[in-house]
């Protein structure tokens, strides 16, 4: 689907943003249980450079459970849960670009 990705200092002009705000990136220990479950919220807008045009709006969400309250497991849980919300962010954006895309051809 995409064809090159850059940062907003890039020499190349793109033909979209993505705006993103972290929302929630946190170990919830309210369940009561030994280990927490980690949430991982993204806030994300799609749009046209050209114009500026929100094409797309949507949150991208990750969760998973730690195995344990310990370090190393609790950094598995957010590594998870990012990787989750990252590939919803990926698969949304994408949905997004193509349904602005059919709309504008005639």
């Amino acid at each position: 689907m995409w064809q090159s990705i850059g940062d907003s200092t890039s020499s190349f002009p793109s033909d979209y943003v993505l705006q993103v705000m972290i929302r929630r990136f946190e170990a919830d220990y309210t369940d009561g249980g030994t280990a927490p479950e980690v949430h991982v919220v993204l806030d994300c807008i799609v749009g046209r450079r050209e114009g500026r045009e929100v094409i797309g709006s949507f949150l991208a969400q990750g969760a998973m459970q730690a195995s344990a309250n310990r370090l190393g497991a609790v950094v598995a849980a957010f590594e998870t849960a990012t990787n989750t919300a990252l590939d919803s962010l990926s698969m949304q954006a994408a949905a997004a670009v193509r349904t602005s895309m059919a709309h504008k051809k005639p």
